[in-house]
């Protein structure tokens, strides 16, 4: 008699038990997703970061090379020689 009587609530309560563990078994899947893909972004960084470092060595040599090549004059002396040239030597 007293099965009968609460049934609804009893139903109620196994519902609520039920709903409860599906929801902490949806925070811990959850939890994990977004764990792994903290991990997967990591990586992801840390694979970047070697990409440019690798890159980085590569081009160090070919601007050492470049340098060697090259003359790179100073603007301002360019500019000194330039005036001298126009007013003369005695410039200053």
């Amino acid at each position: 008699m007293l099965k009968s009587r609460f049934a609804s609530t009893i139903v109620k309560a196994q519902q609520d038990i039920d709903h409860s563990t599906i929801t902490h078994n949806n925070v811990e899947a959850e939890a994990k997703i977004a764990k792994f893909r903290a991990t997967e972004i990591a990586k992801a960084n840390d694979l970047i970061k070697k990409q440019r470092q690798r890159d980085r060595e590569a081009a160090r040599p070919a601007l050492s090379e470049m340098e060697k090549n090259v003359v790179i004059e100073d603007n301002f002396r360019t500019m000194k020689e330039f005036q001298m040239l126009i007013y003369g030597a005695t410039f200053n």
